[in-house]
């Protein structure tokens, strides 16, 4: 009899084992809207020329402030500790950009002409990213669920940039009187796409099995080559993206 209550004991403590082992989510998805700042709030595009035998041209300067964001994702755990999964993100920040020529007199050396002003829209850069997603649970409760995560990014980014600057100009033949301005520019949206990395962390509050809400920051760092005013130069991509919404568990 004592044998029997023992392996009875025992089945018990197997299929219970069991049970646990199963208990944890195999895969969830995550949504999330909030706002984005940029890896880069500002940068300045210059361009310099030969013109009438002196140094010459124009500069564009960018701002970059906080913008909107977005993602969504999911992912599937090995156990009930670590997963992967991946996520497709967007950012989007506009403004507009400063813009200044400087071109000298054609017949007197040091006598250069400058203007400078705004550009009458707003420019707009956008950030799509794939984030490929390490996954790791820091703590988990029936309601509560704490998470960190890391991993590689792909991103491809698209900014309005100012391509030409026109301008006027008006000078004395007889003496150094130079004046210019600026009345029109062009704009392009090249695009560019880069490797980079992320990192970040997750909090959700669940009202039952499946069903919750939570808050999460993630940190994307990139370098993409854009075509710009002063040619291709590298521009940094990502930032510090915070947002909520939804969160499911299955």
């Amino acid at each position: 009899m004592i044998r029997s209550i023992v392996l009875s004991l025992s089945l018990v403590c197997v299929v219970a084992g069991s049970a646990l082992a199963q208990d944890y989510e195999k895969g969830w998805v995550d949504v999330n809207f909030g706002a984005a700042n940029a890896a880069e709030k500002e940068f300045t595009s210059t361009r310099v020329i030969t013109i009438s035998q002196e140094l010459g041209g124009g500069a564009v300067a960018y701002n970059l402030p906080r913008g909107g964001a977005f993602d969504v994702g999911g992912g599937y755990m090995f156990n009930g500790r670590a997963g992967v999964g991946v996520s497709l993100a967007g950012t989007a920040h506009e403004d507009t950009a400063g813009l200044a020529v400087s071109v000298p007199h054609p017949f007197f050396f040091n006598a250069s002409a400058t203007d400078a002003t705004v550009t009458n829209g707003t420019l707009t850069r956008t950030e799509g990213a794939w984030h490929i997603d390490a996954m790791l649970v820091a703590v988990q409760t029936s309601h509560f669920r704490a998470r960190v995560f890391g991993g590689p990014t792909y991103f491809r980014a698209q900014q309005d940039i100012v391509s030409g600057i026109k301008y006027d100009q008006v000078y004395q033949i007889f003496a150094r009187g130079n004046v210019v301005d600026i009345t029109s520019y062009n704009t392009q949206p090249p695009t560019a796409s880069a490797w980079g990395f992320h990192g970040g962390g997750d909090v959700s509050a669940f009202f039952n099995h499946v069903f919750g809400v939570g808050f999460a920051v993630r940190v994307s760092r990139g370098t993409v080559k854009l075509d710009d005013y002063g040619g291709a130069e590298g521009r940094k991509v990502g930032g510090v993206q915070i947002g909520g919404g939804l969160r499911l568990k299955f």
